[in-house]
């Protein structure tokens, strides 16, 4: 009889054991599950890095009027078609990408390459409102590409003063 309780103690402990090591199991395999369902969505996902920054180019060593470049990057493990680009100017002004300087749209990036077009500093004060008092104050302008389905990548906000790279607007 001594026997059978041991027995029947040994079996529930087992049991009880059994339930843990179960329950251990289906929450690391609901953790790898998760784990795996977003890495294969990320790797799905258009990534696309834009950014703005003010540059100068040369030619025969001399330099040229400063540009603002808008840059977009292919971070992602697509490849992604970008059909149109701006910059946009205070007021909601934006400059289209058949006024930047660049390759014609559309422009296919693959893994790791990256796309350039740009405006002239004269260009965006040309196209600022007229009711900017001073060219002194700083601006801010974004950047943003778009693909075929209308999926926006804009670049974060760029503090900017024209006077600083051109000295008259005309």
């Amino acid at each position: 009889m001594e026997l059978l309780r041991h027995l029947y103690k040994f079996l529930i402990a087992h049991d009880f054991i059994l339930k843990v090591v179960t329950v251990v199991v289906a929450i690391c395999g609901a953790i790898l599950s998760a784990y795996t369902f977003m890495e294969q969505r990320k790797g799905r996902m258009k990534r696309i890095r834009v950014s703005l920054r003010v540059g100068r180019k040369t030619w025969k060593n001399n330099l040229l009027d400063s540009e603002v470049i808008l840059k977009a990057t292919n971070y992602g493990h697509r490849m992604v078609k970008l059909v149109g680009c701006c910059i946009t100017l205070p007021g909601g002004v934006k400059i289209r990408d058949v006024e930047l300087e660049g390759k014609p749209f559309p422009i296919e990036l693959r893994d790791g390459d990256s796309y350039e077009c740009c405006a002239t500093v004269t260009k965006i004060a040309l196209k600022l409102p007229e009711n900017s008092n001073s060219l002194r104050a700083h601006i801010f302008l974004n950047g943003e590409f778009w693909d075929g389905t209308d999926e926006k990548f804009k670049s974060k906000r760029m503090s900017f003063c024209v006077s600083d790279y051109s000295a008259h607007k005309s």
